[in-house]
């Protein structure tokens, strides 16, 4: 990332002894860079430079969130419920529960369950009473 490009009170993947977890940026550091907290640990973590920043940090969606699913931009549209959430490598995956159940069966697992990056979903919102 660029040095411009950070923005203070926001978490950012940051690479903390050879792994990537979640930095909060608290405050601009005097000596330059910022001062973090290690969401994983909640230790203060001192980062002198924007190359230690790897990607904003993505907020998992909460389990029973109904959801819009765009499975390859546009070739299957659903919507569904999110039953479990797991980090993967970076991103988010979740389990989506669909009302019919058969939806989307060219990318369903061996155990019939719909699993989409978190890209591929967009929250819906709730429609009020």
């Amino acid at each position: 990332m660029k040095k411009r490009d950070v923005q203070l009170n926001q978490t950012y993947l940051v690479k903390v002894s050879g792994k990537l977890v979640p930095v909060a940026i608290v405050q601009a550091n005097p000596l330059g860079g910022w001062n973090g907290l290690n969401l994983s640990t909640h230790r203060g973590v001192r980062i002198r430079s924007a190359a230690r920043l790897r990607r904003p940090a993505v907020k998992p969606l909460t389990v029973g969130t109904r959801v819009a699913v765009d499975i390859g931009q546009g070739l299957d549209v659903v919507e569904g419920t999110i039953a479990e959430a797991e980090y993967d490598g970076g991103q988010w995956l979740y389990r989506i529960d669909t009302p019919g159940g058969n939806e989307c069966p060219d990318h369903r697992n061996k155990d019939g369950e719909l699993w989409v990056w978190h890209s591929e979903v967009k929250p819906l919102a709730e429609k009020e009473a």
